[in-house]
C-alpha cells in the first residue's frame, strides 16, 4: 500500500446516507444534508497485455478481479472512483456495492472546430447516451 493511501485512509469521512441525491451548495458538494468530500482514484478494468479499447467482455478476465480492485479500493480509504470513459454497467454495480461513488469519464473529441455542426451533434449524442447510462446508477457523483 503506498504512503498515499495509508495518509487518506486515516481520514475520517463524514458518514452520509449511501447515495443520497448529490447537490451543491455554493462550492461544497452534499449527498443529501451532509457535506460530501469524494476521494477518489483514477480506475480503469485494464488488465497488463489487454488493449485499453477492448469491450470488458473479458477474455480471460472475470468481474471477480473487479470486484477485488474496488474492494481493496475502498480499504485503502477511498469512497469513489473516477474513470476516463463510459464504463460497464457491472462495474458501476460493483463500485455501488463496494460503496463507491464514480466521477464518471465521457470520451468525446475535445478540439471541435465550432463551425462543424455533425461533429457537435456526434459529441452532443455521446454525451446524452453516457448520461443516460450513470443515471441509472445512484453512485453516480458527476459526470466530466
Amino acid at each position: 500500500m503506498t504512503l498515499l493511501a495509508l495518509v487518506l485512509g486515516s481520514l475520517a469521512l463524514p458518514a452520509q446516507e449511501p447515495f443520497a441525491k448529490i447537490s451543491v451548495r455554493g462550492n461544497e458538494l452534499y449527498a443529501g444534508g451532509e457535506e460530501l468530500l469524494l476521494v477518489s482514484v483514477g480506475y480503469t478494468h485494464d488488465r497488463p497485455g489487454q488493449d485499453y479499447s477492448d469491450p470488458m467482455a473479458h477474455k480471460e478476465f472475470g468481474y471477480d478481479l473487479i470486484d477485488l480492485d474496488l474492494q481493496r479500493i475502498r480499504e485503502g480509504g477511498f469512497n469513489a472512483i473516477r474513470t476516463w470513459a463510459l464504463i460497464d454497467e457491472e462495474l458501476l454495480a460493483l463500485a455501488q456495492k463496494r460503496g463507491l461513488w464514480v466521477i464518471g469519464g465521457i470520451r468525446t473529441e475535445r478540439n471541435i472546430d465550432p463551425g462543424n455542426e455533425p461533429a457537435i451533434r456526434d459529441a452532443v449524442a455521446t454525451v446524452a447516451a453516457a448520461a443516460r447510462v450513470y443515471s441509472r446508477h445512484p453512485n453516480t457523483a458527476m459526470l466530466m
